[in-house]
Order: structure tokens, then C-alpha cells, then sequence
């Protein structure tokens, strides 16, 4: 049975998670004691105990002039195979919880529908004792898991009531992966009505009291969002401050571009290192700093300016713009984008569905396939997008290909990747893949099939190489 995770672990795993993503990376150093107590809410004890528990597990150290210095070097090939076997350890544990609070739900709300009886009965209440005993501020590990889970319960629940319980429960766990650190915090808030209510749950069903069963979910549900949204005005969270930028590269992985990796680096100390209306480093000191030439500095303001995140003042120093009057018009949804995605993925189906020349318009489509990865290719909002068209149209499509080809997209999509996947597709086996299918539609309609078939299996090693990276699974190959 779970336990409660001490406030000390949890602030732990915080800054564990912060270091395995990118955000403090080999050499950086950590706030002072009295910021990291305000960053996290916690008191001095409960701070030192946590840099303590870093201390011993070789995420940090403390230099001589008493400074925390994380030494945890995700390049050294010793670190990084322990990086794959913490992550899946933590995904392992979470996706029982997982499991059960969200195939707990629909059971419960279907169960005091049908007004009782001992069928089940049972192993709800030893479901809602197994739940009721679980840290909900921990779940930022096991979005991918629960995101899957959710997608395909949601797809077997009917009744409004279950399904507006799935979105009270969906919208409550995705706040640490939306929200950042505040987001976390948010949780801490509202954790305790979750665990409140699952107490209600159990009784009324203990008393066979199911009309009191039914009111309390609905109870449940309108507080939760109520509840939710109050602490998220509170925070000023309406537009995530850091979140805008969650999806771009990886810095770790290969140095292909090395002004995309620095625009990564600076983008993700947005808000912590750097504050909006900030004055970056000069070019030459960035260069310094992150270990780039003054030519790939150069590039990234530039790339920055272009993107409306930085202005140059005075023709030379760059400031990043104010936040709140850029990161409302760059999630801004461009709906001719969105409907070109979603003509592409059509196009797509339908090449597969009958392996002869599609339709014209849907031809006309699959030849313009480019706008998909190249329309703002580094904007921060594109991921968000497709992910969107994503929940459009998963499970729309019948062949058994497409589904899984959606499904592990949509997956690797939340945790980050799809923007990589972006880059890497503009020169890479896919786009020449696309183009084969394109040719073989002109040129040879015989061999559609057959170069379609291709693109799917190349789909698959791209999906395969970034489930790599971020230990995702792909359970069997698609085609």
C-alpha cells in the first residue's frame, strides 16, 4: 500500500526532476536557503533535509563558499544510464496509482447509477482504500501512463456523469505537467479535497447510500474545478509563465544545431534565472556561459528577435519582452495550421485505406505536407497545436495502424518531444519518406502502397529513437 510522501521528498524529487529535464544542468548552482524556502514553500528544517537527501545521492554539493552546486552530469554515461533507471523506477510506481484512481472512477460512478447491489462493491472500497492513500503531488512522472489511460476509458464512458468525473480528475492531475513548480504547488492545495471526498465515496457506499453517492461525486467534481481555478487566479497562472516553452529541444541530445540548443537553454530559465524585461548577457558572455561560439549566439538572439521573445535595445544588449504582452498572442491558435494538420493526417489515412491516388484535394494536401513541420517550426505553440488536433481525431480513424501510429505520437507529445521530432523530420528519412509516397502518386500508382508502407516504418524508428530518449515504450512495431 502507498504511502504519504514526506514534504522533504517531495521537494526532492522536484529539484531531481528540474535537473533530469534540463532546467539545472552540470555546474549550475542553487538559489540561496532562504530563496529555495520561498521557491518551495517549505520551511529552513524541511529545505536542508532535502539538500541533505540531494547531497547523499550525488545530485549536488556544497562548494566551499557554501554554495549548492549540482554535479549531476546528464553527458557522463554512468550518470545517464542511472537517469533511464530512476525515471523508470518512478513510472513504475505511479502508474499502479494511476491505474487505480482512474479505473476506480467510472466504476464508482457507474456503480451508484445502477443504484447499488453487492456486485463490485468490494473491490471499489478496497480501490478507494489503496487511492486514498497516495501523495497527488507526485504525479508529474506519470502523465504519459495516465494520459493513454485516460484516452481509452474515456472512449467506453456513456454516462455525463462519469464523464464529467474523468475531466474534473483529467484537469486536477494535469497541473504539475501544465503549471510547472506552481502547478505542484497547486496540488499540495487541493489534494486534501480528493482525499476528503474518497473518504464521502467509501462511506456511502458502506451505508448503500448511492443517491448521497451520486451528489457527492457531482459535489466532487464542480469543487475540484472551483477549487482548482481559484488557486490557479491566485498564482496568476491563467497563462503558464515557463510552460509556453515546454517543448523545446532537449539540451543534451545531439548538437546538430547549436543555436536551437541555446534557445532551449535560455527559453527554460525563463521566469527563474531570467525574468521577463530582463537584459539577456551580452552575445560574447553567452557564448562564454554556455560553451557556443559568438556566431551561434548571434543566431540565437536573432532566431529569438524573429520569434517576438527578445528586443534589441539600443542596437546592441537583448531584452526578453514583457511577458504578458507577448505570450497571449503566441497562444494565439492558428486555425489554417490546425486544419492543415488535421488534412494531412487525412490524407494520410486515406492513401492507406485504399493504396491508390486519393482525392485531389487530399493529394494537394499530402504535396503541401511541409507547412506541418515547417510553419513557425521553432514556435513554442506548435507542439500545443498538433497535440490538440491529436485529441481531435484519435480514435477516428479504424485501421489498427493509425491508431497505435496516434497513439504513441500522442503520447511522446506529452512529454515533450514533438518539437525535436520537428527539427530532426526537416532533413530527416520522413520528410524524403513523404515524398516518396508524393512521387509514386504521380509517377506509379502501383507503388503507393509499398512507399507508403515505408513511411509508416520510418514513422516507427523516429517514434522508436525519441522513446528512447524519454523512456516512454513502444509496445510493438506498427507495420
Amino acid at each position: 500500500m502507498s504511502t504519504i510522501m514526506p514534504l522533504y521528498e517531495i521537494v526532492y524529487h522536484e529539484i531531481v526532476t528540474e535537473i533530469y529535464v534540463g532546467g539545472l544542468t552540470f555546474g549550475d548552482y542553487l538559489p540561496n536557503l532562504k530563496r529555495l524556502e520561498e521557491q518551495y514553500q517549505v520551511g529552513r528544517n524541511t529545505m536542508r533535509r532535502s539538500l541533505q537527501l540531494l547531497i547523499e545521492n550525488g545530485f549536488i554539493q556544497m562548494t566551499k563558499e557554501k554554495r549548492y552546486q549540482v554535479i549531476f552530469d546528464m553527458n557522463n554515461p554512468q550518470y545517464l544510464e542511472r537517469y533511464y533507471y530512476e525515471m523508470a523506477q518512478r513510472r513504475d510506481a505511479m502508474q499502479d496509482v494511476f491505474y487505480n484512481l482512474i479505473l476506480l472512477m467510472p466504476k464508482l460512478a457507474e456503480f451508484s447509477i445502477r443504484n447499488g447491489g453487492a456486485e463490485g462493491k468490494r473491490e471499489i472500497i478496497d480501490s478507494l482504500d489503496r487511492v486514498n492513500t497516495v501523495d497527488f503531488t507526485n504525479g508529474l512522472e506519470c502523465f504519459a501512463v495516465l494520459n493513454r489511460i485516460y484516452q481509452n476509458a474515456l472512449g467506453k464512458a456513456k454516462n455525463p456523469l462519469v464523464l464529467s468525473l474523468f475531466e474534473a480528475l483529467f484537469y486536477f492531475i494535469r497541473i504539475p505537467y501544465e503549471k510547472g513548480r506552481k502547478g505542484s504547488y497547486v496540488m499540495k492545495m487541493v489534494a486534501p479535497i480528493i482525499h476528503m471526498y474518497l473518504r464521502r465515496f467509501k462511506q456511502a457506499l458502506l451505508q448503500d447510500d448511492y443517491l448521497f453517492l451520486s451528489d457527492q461525486i457531482i459535489h466532487f467534481c464542480n469543487l475540484l474545478n472551483k477549487t482548482v481555478s481559484r488557486h490557479i487566479d491566485e498564482f496568476e497562472m491563467n497563462i503558464p509563465p515557463d510552460q509556453q516553452y515546454a517543448f523545446v529541444w532537449h539540451p543534451m541530445q545531439q548538437r546538430e544545431y547549436s543555436y536551437e540548443l541555446l534557445i532551449a537553454a535560455i527559453l527554460r530559465r525563463v521566469g527563474t534565472f531570467y525574468e521577463f524585461g530582463q537584459e539577456l548577457p551580452s552575445y560574447q558572455e553567452l557564448a562564454d556561459i554556455y560553451s557556443v561560439s559568438l556566431k551561434t549566439s548571434r543566431k540565437a538572439i536573432a532566431v529569438l528577435s524573429q520569434m517576438g521573445i527578445v528586443h534589441t535595445a539600443n542596437g546592441r544588449k537583448a531584452v526578453l519582452a514583457d511577458h504578458f504582452e507577448k505570450v497571449e498572442s503566441m497562444l494565439t491558435y492558428d486555425d489554417t495550421l490546425r486544419n492543415k494538420i488535421i488534412n494531412f493526417f487525412d490524407a494520410l489515412h486515406l492513401l492507406y485505406i485504399t493504396s491508390e491516388p486519393p482525392a485531389a484535394a487530399a493529394m494537394k494536401e499530402l504535396e503541401n505536407r511541409n507547412a506541418v513541420f515547417v510553419i513557425h517550426p521553432q514556435h513554442p505553440y506548435v507542439p500545443y497545436l498538433i497535440a490538440d488536433v491529436f485529441d481531435f481525431i484519435y480514435g477516428l480513424i479504424p485501421s489498427p495502424a493509425f491508431q497505435n501510429i496516434y497513439q504513441e505520437l500522442k503520447v511522446l507529445l506529452s512529454w515533450g518531444s514533438l518539437l525535436d521530432m520537428v527539427q530532426r523530420s526537416r532533413k530527416s528519412v520522413l520528410k524524403q519518406s513523404a515524398e516518396s509516397v508524393v512521387d509514386a502518386i504521380h509517377k506509379n500508382p502501383a507503388l503507393v502502397s509499398n512507399a507508403f508502407q515505408k513511411l509508416l516504418s520510418d514513422v516507427y524508428h523516429e517514434l522508436e529513437a525519441c522513446a528512447k530518449v524519454y523512456e516512454i515504450n513502444v509496445p510493438h512495431k506498427i507495420v
